[in-house]
């Protein structure tokens, strides 16, 4: 989970855990570039009006 608004990284962290899925969650698109290769993610819940950086950038 991108995202840098809190409550929304706990929300889906909640409802995806409740699934079963491991979740990992970082506040910036930096901090997604820097861990990306450590978490390996089949897929990724981003927000595109990050502060740092456009989500459609990232993709």
């Amino acid at each position: 989970i991108v995202d840098d608004e809190e409550h929304i990284r706990r929300y889906y962290t909640e409802e995806l855990s409740e699934e079963g899925h491991t979740v990992f969650t970082v506040a910036s698109g930096h901090n997604l570039l820097r861990r990306i290769d450590f978490f390996q993610p089949e897929a990724v819940v981003l927000d595109i009006r990050l502060e740092d950086y456009d989500g459609l950038e990232l993709l």
